[in-house]
């Protein structure tokens, strides 16, 4: 009887105990449960990158220039006018070539007129017109300053000889200044290589001093003539209505000279003009004065008088005489 107990409660206990389950049990499809597991992790990776994926796509892209927009296609065109305006610039086509140059800034002008009434076309027109005249322009400047660089060593040779006949009486003169100041310009433009400005200095200053050295020939000649009309006058005793005195100053020389008059007969007289002294409208010069007459003493001495002229209108009067010895 109790071996009988005993192998109960033995058979019991087997039935009970169950051995523990492998790690690498499988499940009804035939997958291990490590398997399971990491194919379960990569589709969570997938999925996270799916998404990642996805929000990248609809992520906005950076903004462009609509290139169907007419107001942004006329960009380049405006662009190529100002680098031609530019260059006309560097080349002073305002002035070398200021025609072409000035219609080129009515062209742009243009444009941006019609920029303003959105009539792109037309100012597409404009700006290709406004291009073409700077770039015009511009040539027309380089030719000009070639040209001028030939012809400038000429005009140099030319103010140098016209410098010859200047005289320190010319200095006083405005034309004189005027020329001076031209001259140092021309220098100044050569030294920059602007030639054509340089050449238009020189040839004005050369001109100045032309006019200079003329005036004062006409104006030395209209004073001799001044100087030997009084002493026509002298010999005439006529000295009012000459022509030749200030109208101030003529009756004073006449009652000075009355006396004498009333005493010689046939007078004539010889005259030494020597260098005149200009200042500005005024003018000053030594003569030397040999008087020859019958019927009073002196005849044939020989004095010497100081004239002071002034320039009035086109004529140079005396308006004083006196004896410098």
């Amino acid at each position: 009887m109790e071996n009988n107990t005993a192998t109960d409660l033995n058979e019991n206990s087997i039935e009970k105990t169950e051995p523990p389950q492998k790690a690498t049990d499988q499940d009804q499809s035939g997958t291990t449960k490590l398997e399971s597991d990491i194919k379960v992790s990569e589709k969570k990776q997938s999925d996270r990158s799916e998404v990642k994926s996805s929000n990248i796509k609809k992520a906005n892209p950076a903004p462009t220039k609509d290139q169907s927009n007419p107001a942004n296609q006329i960009t380049p065109y405006k662009t190529a006018m100002l680098d031609r305006k530019n260059q006309a610039m560097l080349a002073n086509s305002a002035e070398l070539a200021s025609v072409t140059f000035n219609k080129g800034i009515i062209a742009e002008k243009a444009a941006e007129n019609y920029i303003t009434q959105k009539q792109y076309q037309s100012a597409t027109k404009k700006y290709e017109e406004a291009q073409k005249h700077f770039n015009d322009a511009s040539v027309q400047s380089k030719n000009a300053e070639e040209g001028a660089k030939e012809q400038i060593i000429g005009i140099i040779l030319q103010l140098k000889n016209i410098q010859k006949d200047l005289r320190p009486q010319h200095s006083s003169m405005t034309e004189y200044r005027d020329a001076e100041n031209l001259r140092k310009k021309g220098e100044q433009y050569n030294n920059e290589g602007k030639y054509l400005f340089a050449y238009n200095s020189y040839t004005a200053a050369v001109s100045l001093y032309q006019k200079t050295v003329q005036i004062r020939i006409t104006q030395t000649e209209k004073i001799h003539g001044a100087i030997e009309g009084y002493a026509r006058a002298l010999e005439n005793k006529s000295i009012e209505g000459s022509g030749y005195i200030h109208d101030s100053y003529e009756t004073e020389l006449q009652e000075e000279w009355q006396p004498f008059f009333k005493l010689a007969e046939d007078i004539t007289i010889g005259m030494d003009i020597h260098d005149i002294e200009f200042d500005n409208n005024k003018a000053s010069v030594f003569v030397d004065v040999v008087m020859k007459y019958s019927g009073a003493g002196g005849s044939g001495e020989k004095n010497r008088w100081k004239f002071e002229l002034t320039e009035s209108g086109t004529d140079w009067l005396i308006s004083k005489i006196s004896k410098a010895n």
